[in-house]
């Protein structure tokens, strides 16, 4: 009877039918009817029908709720996760119902169960057969809760189903960083590294996060294999392992390094493990401050200390060119000082001590050699300790363009003390290193005493303006090499009054390639006109030029460098060395009257002695002497020089970078007139003009003299240093001074 009666109230209440079969319908059949229903109301308020009527009622509402299953709850396959499955139906309707999934504190989704589920389109043969769900959530490693909620369709209310507990096992790699200690000249990084869900060792890899970077960042990668059986004991990992760095390093500095496992299954790369690392300087130090030369020998003193204490043996080589079969001669210092005398003969001679390490902490260790001293003995003795004071950039004081990078730094220094300043490539990069500009000759005023801040301007892009750009006569360009531009090789300040100077330029007319391809097809003169009362403060410097080819492709391209000297200007010629080859030169010189310097056939060419020639051809080629014994391996200049007169030298200098032309050693000879004759080569050293940066290696080139740093007893020089930074993208030119002595030698 009852089951009877669920049946008979289910159907009623999902169908919509109760509410008229016992109430206001029955109403409308008239007073009888209403007094049969009246009784009934009568009835259902006794206890022994009310009860079992409320029964059956509850019983058929929840009859209208949907049902379903959570059948499954596991771990997703990738291991980041819960995946659920189950089925779910509303018998009111046979289209698929929504169901929720949800993690305890974690993530949910609503989905709609319309899989294939044939078993329970046999159950329920009416409803259909695509009432299947699965869905997958993200979950943290650990013990969660899943639970499942079935939405109702038409009568009756969601139903909330069940919950599981699934358990989510470790799937990233971990691991502990243990060791991150000095030891001489390394650093050492070791620890341990697992992977749960792993078939193999994990391998850990290494970053330096060093900010800025020291020289190049530290890499490599490590498999974690060594034995580690207190590691597997405690995590549970068959497969976790020891892992061991040894990195060498060259330089001082902290660095800060971490590890980090690389995840191979589910899960993502983690970090091992990161350690700050100071890494202190235990090498000697010193300098050398005295070279002095007394017939055939030659005596350097100077400094040493040792961070560990103790006195500094000092070696310097008893070679004229130091080799692998040389025997030093060794000094030690006392209270921090050093002399030590060598006997050498006629020739350019290269010193370089070297300081001896002291045993002690860990660090960066070795010995140390010192910038070479030089000694030239012949027919001019000169003396230099060989190493420059610290350079100082020659940087655009115009903040539209302060991170400008240019090269070739011509300068001429103006009759008001002021300089005139010429560049090669000028460039700007953006932060990622992607080029902003190119602009390939430009120049710039700096007034008297801000010599490295010249006052350039910039146009309306933001860009340094084109000292002068190529006309109708620029030579042809070979296909490869389209991009033409002029680059300033020299450049003379001539007086025209005392307010007034013309400052005459060579040019060579460039044929561009990409990166280092390029050709040099002729020479070409401009001048400058420039007033000193009113000077190109923040204005462009821009050249007219008077002679596009002076020097036409294939002749001799004087104007290489140039000076002025008793009304002419001196301009001198090298031959490029033959393709594969280091045989650069010889070099020449020719003049000609200052107000005749666009004129090609006014040109004379020294021929020896006080003889001139108005035929190139027949040009005598300078003596450069090497020496007996050479410090470097050839007599002429490689690729471009710069001859300036130093008047607190009294002297003029031809300078250049020696072979190949890149690095931090500038090669200097000195002479009384322009025509020479010429001393032996000596040399100077730039600081940092051989560093690493991101991977690559940075270098020094574009040697010049700087007349206007130059004293009675210190020479001017300057250099392009690519490792001369803005923003660890860019170089700069810089400038600096060098201790010389140059003197006859006594008859």
């Amino acid at each position: 009877m009852v089951e009877q009666s669920k049946r008979r109230w289910r159907d009623s209440i999902c169908s919509g039918r109760f509410s008229s079969s016992t109430d206001t319908s029955d109403a409308i059949h008239g007073d009888d009817h209403g007094r049969r229903t009246r009784a009934w109301r009568r009835r259902l308020r006794s206890p022994r029908v009310l009860l079992p009527l409320l029964f059956v009622g509850a019983f058929a509402l929840a009859a209208c709720d949907p049902k379903g299953e959570l059948d499954t709850a596991v771990v997703s396959a990738d291991g980041n996760g819960i995946t659920v499955s189950g089925w779910a139906l509303d018998e009111e309707t046979p289209n698929p119902i929504e169901v929720t999934v949800a993690i305890a504190n974690g993530a949910r989704t609503r989905v709609a169960a319309n899989g294939e589920r044939g078993d329970v389109g046999a159950a329920f043969p009416a409803l259909g057969s695509r009432h299947g769900y699965t869905a997958t959530l993200p979950a943290a490693v650990g013990e969660q809760t899943v639970c499942v909620w079935f939405h109702n369709y038409g009568k009756g209310n969601d139903v909330w189903r069940t919950c599981r507990q699934v358990t989510v096992p470790p799937r990233e790699p971990f691991g502990v960083l243990e060791v991150a200690s000095l030891t001489n000249n390394s650093i050492r990084l070791s620890g341990w590294a697992a992977d749960p869900d792993a078939p193999a060792p994990t391998t850990v890899g290494l970053l330096d996060l060093t900010d800025p970077p020291i020289g190049d960042k530290l890499t490599g990668s490590r498999v974690a294999n060594l034995a580690r059986p207190d590691i597997v004991a405690s995590t549970g990992v068959g497969q976790a392992g020891g892992f061991a760095f040894d990195l060498p390093i060259s330089e001082p500095g902290q660095r800060f390094l971490c590890v980090v496992a690389m995840n191979q299954r589910g899960g993502a790369d983690r970090f091992v493990g990161c350690s700050h690392v100071e890494v202190a300087d235990r090498r000697p130090t010193g300098a050398v401050d005295s070279v002095q030369i007394d017939g055939d020998r030659v005596t350097l003193s100077g400094t040493a200390s040792d961070p560990d204490g103790g006195a500094v043996q000092v070696a310097i080589g008893t070679r004229p060119v130091p080799d692998a079969s040389d025997t030093p001669v060794r000094v030690s210092t006392t209270n921090g000082r050093w002399t030590v005398t060598v006997t050498r003969g006629d020739g350019s001679h290269r010193l370089c001590p070297t300081l001896v390490d002291n045993v002690g902490a860990a660090g960066l260790r070795g010995d140390q050699t010192l910038p070479c001293a030089w000694a030239a003995l012949g027919d001019f003795e000169i003396t230099s300790t060989g190493a420059t004071s610290s350079p100082v950039a020659v940087r655009s004081a115009n903040p539209a363009i302060a991170d400008v990078e240019r090269d070739a730094g011509v300068s001429t220094r103006l009759s008001d003390g002021s300089t005139l300043w010429f560049f090669g490539d000028s460039s700007s990069y953006r932060n990622d290193g992607s080029l902003r500009y190119f602009v390939a000759g430009t120049a710039a005023w700096a007034p008297a005493g801000s010599e490295t801040l010249p006052r350039d301007a910039a146009d309306a892009a933001g860009q340094p303006f084109l000292l002068a750009g190529p006309g109708a006569n620029f030579p042809s360009c070979r296909a490869q090499r389209p991009k033409q531009v002029l680059w300033a090789l020299s450049a003379v300040t001539v007086p025209e009054g005392p307010d007034r100077d013309r400052v005459i330029v060579y040019l060579a007319n460039m044929c561009l390639g990409t990166g280092w391809d390029m050709e040099a097809r002729s020479v070409a003169v401009g001048d400058y006109l420039y007033d000193s009362k009113n000077p190109p403060d923040g204005q462009p410097v821009q050249l007219t030029i008077r002679n596009e080819n002076l020097f036409a492709p294939g002749e001799r391209a004087f104007g290489t460098a140039a000076v002025h000297h008793d009304g002419h200007v001196y301009v001198y010629q090298c031959d490029p060395a033959p393709p594969n080859t280091i045989d650069y030169g010889p070099c020449r010189i020719g003049r000609v009257a200052a107000a005749n310097a666009h004129q090609r056939n006014a040109y004379q060419y020294w021929t020896g002695g006080s003889s001139w020639s108005s035929q190139i051809g027949s040009a005598r080629t300078l003596d450069l002497p090497r020496g007996v014994a050479a410090a470097w391996n050839y007599d002429f200049p490689v690729a471009s020089m710069t001859v300036a007169f130093h008047p607190a030298l009294d002297h003029y200098t031809m300078v250049y970078s020696p072979w190949p032309g890149l690095g931090g050693e500038v090669a200097v000879r000195f002479a009384e007139t322009p025509v020479g004759p010429w001393s032996l080569p000596v040399g100077a050293s730039f600081p940092g003009c051989d560093t690493r940066v991101g991977g690559d290696r940075l270098l020094c080139y574009a040697a010049t003299p700087q007349p206007w740093l130059s004293t009675g007893s210190r020479l001017g020089l300057g250099v392009f240093d690519q490792a001369s930074e803005l923003n660890g993208l860019r170089g700069q030119y810089v400038a600096a001074s060098v201790p010389i002595s140059v003197r006859r030698r006594a008859n």
